[in-house]
């Protein structure tokens, strides 16, 4: 009779491991499908543009999420205005429980910036405007969440410059430098604050170097 309450008990304890495993699976998925529509929603609000993204990861048990190949359509038959290869982040799990999300490091793969000048203006003034105006606005949606970041690195990059005016078409590249930053937890503000606030830095940076270029 023990036997039989030990295998009982045995059985009982896999069905409850098996459907923790499945419910973590499954929440993991969730929680993948918001991390994937926060980038889109975010990137598009920040640039103005429609953004596409390639693989996205994210892996709630180990903190861990990246995406690749993030594309801001220049919304023409131009390039497309910016192209992140990739981004990786790591967090907290814990902290994804509370309004504040305690993100260890982040990591900007190489960024390439397509700079257009024509006759009427350059294509990334749009972009740092709307990041400005993006910024401005009540979100509810990802307005309230705060982040506090660790450490922040973003990997060289590259900045391609073309000129689409009469008497002067021509096209150079230029690096874009790296950098990173010891943050020591300090509050990024919501994840808003924090994409608009890379894109109005990192373009306005590549915005500086195209004109002088």
């Amino acid at each position: 009779m023990g036997s039989k309450k030990w295998v009982f008990a045995m059985g009982a304890a896999g069905l409850i491991t098996a459907g923790l495993v499945a419910g973590g699976y499954y929440l993991n998925a969730s929680f993948q499908e918001s991390f994937a529509k926060a980038v889109k929603d975010l990137g598009a609000g920040a640039t103005g543009r429609t953004v596409t993204v390639g693989d996205v990861d994210l892996n709630l048990f180990k903190g861990t999420g990246s995406f690749s190949d993030l594309r801001v359509s220049s919304g023409s038959k131009d390039p497309d205005i910016l192209i992140l290869d990739s981004f990786a982040v790591e967090f907290s799990p814990w902290s994804l429980l509370s309004n504040e999300i305690k993100v260890e490091a982040l990591t900007v793969g190489k960024v390439t910036v397509n700079a257009v000048f024509t006759v009427a203006t350059l294509n990334l003034f749009a972009v740092t405007a709307a990041a400005a105006a993006y910024a401005g606005k009540p979100n509810a949606e990802y307005g309230e969440t705060k982040i506090t970041l660790n450490t922040l690195e973003v990997k060289p990059g590259v900045l391609n410059i073309t000129f689409n005016i009469p008497g002067r078409k021509m096209h150079k590249s230029l690096p874009l430098s790296g950098y990173k930053s010891d943050m020591s937890e300090q509050a990024a503000g919501s994840p808003v604050k924090l994409v608009t606030g890379f894109v109005k830095d990192y373009v306005g940076r590549a915005t500086n170097i195209a004109r002088r270029g």
